[in-house]
């Protein structure tokens, strides 16, 4: 099936270009391979799916997947949200897996799959995480609905910048697509319905007098956990919401440098609001505290802190076998994606300074190299040997660039082992 732009306006409403999509063909935990398009801008289709075939034979009518839309920043001048009873999420630092229930040619769901932005199915490595957790209750779910679950999986397990000490591995609810977006408040009572943990609500945002759009809003701390570091005036007023949006930035720096001075680490990330936007779109708000927005000078670049994150997150939505693939075609092939998120937080002069671009490769070797299975220099050096026999010690080298480019600061030590295991006429 050609992605045609009429088939587009179909699914996606008339708003994306077919030059956004790739294709994929992918095979689920349970052995069904599917092929399709993934979109690939960030908005509020990033990640979303047309799937047109399923064991090499193409549906009738493609299955669309809503994916997780991209959450962005309140800005000054944006229009307020028609409403005017907003909650406060903690923005948890994980991976967001998307799930949805895969259809045979008779539209019956043989599968429910987790996928991640990137890819139409997860990685192994996030699967093996997924797969720890109870889905009782997302399959109670499908049995009834359609449509997309979209969670966190966060914890110990899988490390990100903010650690969890309290949670091994877990998943919360973060947003729901049925024939629409759940959102605002119908989202709790969604998760309320449905037996879905959400994550912590730590404030909410409340118009001074509902209907009265001239009204002043102001902010109430709605967590327990973080009342005693709060230092949020009781009762003050605001003449809008980004005033609200920008106190609860300054509050939560607050917070987390209060825990810091006790547990020597952030409290948290920072914060969401799932809302609909002026035009009535379904929007996400995400908030954060300075310290995670660490400023930076043009002589530094962006921290290595910040990129990690970026890094980790590549890594949570590609497959490994993608990234090998990928970097052998073009070293430089996730700089782009990595830049593009980095613009997010920091401004284009610092994302595009030279040391950023020198760490972004630097760190994105290190994060790759600690994704791959534990591997000693003897046993590499014993592959390499095994597998290209009467093979020089300069053409091994080169050999073991291309296969292990994440380990070559362990070149050195590689080539040391050769020297004393190879005999000498292969040295050249």
């Amino acid at each position: 099936m050609n992605l045609t732009q009429g088939i587009l306006d179909v699914y996606f409403h008339n708003t994306v270009k077919a030059k956004d999509f790739q294709s994929f063909k992918e095979t689920t935990p349970q052995g069904n391979i599917i092929e399709g398009y993934i979109y690939r801008k960030p908005n509020r289709f990033l990640g979303s799916l047309l799937i047109t075939k399923l064991n090499n034979k193409e549906y009738e009518h493609p299955q669309f997947v809503q994916s997780m839309p991209k959450i962005h920043y309140l800005k000054e001048r944006e229009k307020t949200p028609p409403y005017y009873h907003l909650k406060v999420t903690e923005k948890l630092d994980g991976t967001c897996i998307i799930t949805y229930p895969l259809k045979d040619h008779n539209n019956k769901t043989i599968e429910i799959i987790p996928k991640t932005r990137g890819k139409a199915v997860a990685d192994k490595h996030i699967l093996s995480m997924w797969n720890k957790i109870d889905h009782k209750n997302i399959t109670t779910f499908y049995e009834n609905h359609q449509g997309s679950l979209m969670f966190e999986l966060y914890g110990v397990l899988n490390k990100h910048e903010i650690i969890y000490n309290d949670t091994y591995i877990d998943a919360k609810l973060i947003g729901a697509y049925t024939n629409h977006f759940v959102s605002g408040l119908e989202l709790f009572d969604f998760a309320y319905m449905h037996d879905f943990n959400m994550p912590n609500v730590l404030y909410e945002i409340k118009k001074d007098s509902d209907g009265d759009q001239d009204s002043p809003w102001y902010v109430i701390i709605a967590s327990k956990e973080i009342e005693s570091d709060s230092h949020l005036v009781p009762g003050q007023l605001f003449s809008s919401l980004y005033e609200c949006v920008d106190k609860i930035k300054d509050d939560m720096e607050y917070v987390n440098q209060r825990y810091k001075e006790r547990n020597n680490r952030l409290r948290f990330e920072g914060g969401v609001i799932n809302t609909h936007g002026f035009d009535g779109n379904f929007k996400y708000i995400k908030i954060k505290p300075p310290s995670i927005l660490e400023s930076c000078t043009q002589n530094d670049g962006v921290p290595a802190h910040s990129i990690r994150k970026e890094i980790y997150k590549f890594f949570d939505e590609y497959s490994i076998d993608f990234i090998t693939k990928s970097y052998k075609e073009d070293p430089k092939f996730y700089e782009k994606q990595i830049i593009e998120w980095l613009s997010e937080e920091y401004n284009e002069d610092v994302v595009n300074y030279p040391k950023t671009k020198k760490r972004i490769e630097s760190v994105f070797l290190t994060v790759w190299n600690s994704k791959l299975p534990t591997k000693s220099e003897q046993n590499i050096v014993d592959e390499l040997v095994n597998n290209h026999p009467n093979t020089s010690i300069q053409e091994l080298m080169s050999i073991f660039s291309q296969q292990y480019p994440s380990k070559r600061k362990q070149a050195r030590k590689i080539y040391s082992i050769l020297k004393q295991k190879t005999p000498c006429k292969r040295c050249f």
